[in-house]
């Protein structure tokens, strides 16, 4: 027992000695508090978490019969590579009271063609503790899809969860859609990569919902836009599980502040390592750099390209050696190829950009260095170069280096009547690039 809890027991009332005891008293509460939520916040913990929430993927995925689409970047974790049909770029920011908005380099039109050709689809995502749904999915969503559905001359308004949205919040988005973003959405004059024939309409789950029960879309007026949340709604007082870990609601959110350089790819090609237990998952991040680039990364490619331009963007897949489609790769990950035979200078450049927040930084600090290779190694010799830039997804850190090279270099091409090499770029060439980039890339997200 320590001192100044004999000294309470004694009867001791001399106020110093009081102080110190509470004050002794709230230290250590303070720091046993901190210890504690360090513990159920390890890499352990977070990825066993993540493995629980994915069972509960499979089982929707397998009630739908519908394709999955990840919301990056926390739902993207829980989705098993096998399962994952395509991704999407809708920020819970975007739904946020009174900031609502579709930004253009977050339109995601490339879900209308995976709609309009399987008449559905779930997205998947999560939240921390204390929401059932993340705000993406019963605000950003609706807004998206009242949105597409005006653009695409189809009846069907803004539909929001009650139990989740207010009717005066639910009444505030809608006029704002139809005074702010329609107007500016319908003034760039997007041109959608598919026209699905009927409304779009979010439906809402959660491992709390009763049913999962698909419906014969033949009978359905409109198309299902699945908006699942992964993880259960946890109370302060759940602790360890059966199986000595700690269950952390929407664990894989805010990756930068615990996925040590992990990337869901990584994490689902080596699961059974990383889960075998808290050693061996401390192991396996300690040799992150070592372990073999997932197949689902390497044996996937796809690249789109934009006419009038030598540009094409895609994924890491699309730059498999040998180059025989390109002439000259710009590669825009924080991950060099495993190739013996370095490539050459002239036909090469390697960024090194990590994903995510913590490579915006390193992205617009590589800008002069892109403008400098590509004059002098492309701009000669335009009409026989083939440019590969990517990324792993081909859809943000190389867009927004196609983005760059189209307003320094292309200029006419993507800014109406246009005809001045210019330096000064503005947000409404930024803007009009991008539209040109979507309609030639649907996925690129900017």
């Amino acid at each position: 027992m320590t001192a100044p809890t004999d000294a309470l027991q004694r009867g001791h009332t001399d106020q110093t000695e009081l102080a110190a005891v509470v004050s002794t008293s709230r230290t250590t509460t303070s720091q046993a508090t901190r210890r504690l939520k360090r513990h159920t916040h390890q890499t352990y913990h977070i990825l066993r978490s993540i493995d629980e929430d994915a069972k509960f993927v499979v089982h929707v995925a397998d009630q739908l019969k519908l394709p999955i689409v990840a919301n990056l970047r926390c739902g993207r974790w829980y989705s098993p590579p096998d399962l994952t049909h395509d991704t999407c770029y809708l920020k819970s920011t975007d739904g946020h009271y009174g900031k609502w908005d579709l930004p253009m380099r977050r339109l995601n039109l490339h879900l209308l063609k995976v709609l309009d050709e399987h008449q559905g689809v779930i997205i998947i995502d999560s939240t921390r503790r204390g929401k059932r749904f993340p705000d993406a999915l019963t605000r950003t969503v609706p807004l998206w899809c009242a949105a597409m559905n005006a653009l695409l001359d189809l009846p069907l308004g803004l539909c929001t969860l009650p139990s989740q949205v207010s009717a005066s919040e639910s009444a505030a988005m809608a006029a704002h859609l139809s005074s702010a973003i329609l107007p500016r959405l319908r003034a760039a004059q997007i041109k959608l990569p598919a026209r699905p024939a009927k409304s779009l309409r979010p439906l809402w789950i959660s491992p709390s919902s009763t049913s999962l029960d698909r419906p014969d879309p033949a009978e359905l007026d409109f198309i299902p836009v699945y908006c699942v949340c992964v993880s259960r709604v946890v109370e302060e007082s759940d602790g360890y599980r059966g199986d000595n870990y700690v269950y952390i609601q929407g664990a894989a959110d805010d990756e930068e502040n615990w996925a040590q350089g992990l990337t869901p790819d990584l994490f689902w090609s080596h699961r059974a390592a990383f889960l075998a237990s808290a050693d061996s998952c401390d192991a396996q991040l300690a040799s992150l750099s070592t372990l073999p680039t997932p197949r689902a990364v390497r044996d996937t490619g796809h690249a789109s390209h934009l006419p009038g331009t030598p540009l094409w963007i895609g994924t890491r897949g699309a730059a498999r050696r040998p180059w025989t489609d390109f002439t000259h790769v710009i590669n825009c990950t924080n991950a060099e190829y495993a190739y013996d035979l370095a490539p050459r200078p002239e036909q090469y450049l390697y960024l090194n950009v990590h994903e995510g927040k913590k490579g915006q930084d390193q992205l617009l600090a590589a800008f002069p260095v892109v403008e400098a290779w590509f004059a002098k190694n492309v701009l000669g010799k335009q009409e026989e170069a083939k440019v590969l830039v990517h990324c792993n997804q081909g859809m943000d850190r190389s867009v927004t280096v196609a983005l760059l090279l189209l307003v320094r270099y292309y200029r006419a091409l993507v800014v109406p009547g246009d005809r001045v090499e210019s330096r000064d770029v503005s947000k409404d060439d930024m803007r009009a690039a991008l539209l040109f980039v979507t309609e030639h890339h649907p996925r690129a997200r900017g």
